[in-house]
């Protein structure tokens, strides 16, 4: 982050702008990967619960 705002007030140059845009896109992928993650858990937790009232092969 720190990058970013030093590249700011100086106007972008050509690489301080390549840097801070592969940052953002590292850090939502990031953020978007462990949300994923997150979310096919959760979900496959709920399946289990599901599948065992039911009483399910896969209890």
């Amino acid at each position: 982050m720190a990058v970013i705002r030093e590249g700011l007030p100086g106007g972008f140059d050509g690489f301080s702008w390549l840097l801070s845009g592969y940052t953002t896109i590292y850090f939502t992928r990031i953020v978007f990967g462990l949300t994923v993650l997150r979310v096919k858990k959760s979900a496959r937790l709920h399946d289990r619960r599901r599948a065992a009232k039911k009483g399910g092969i896969n209890a």
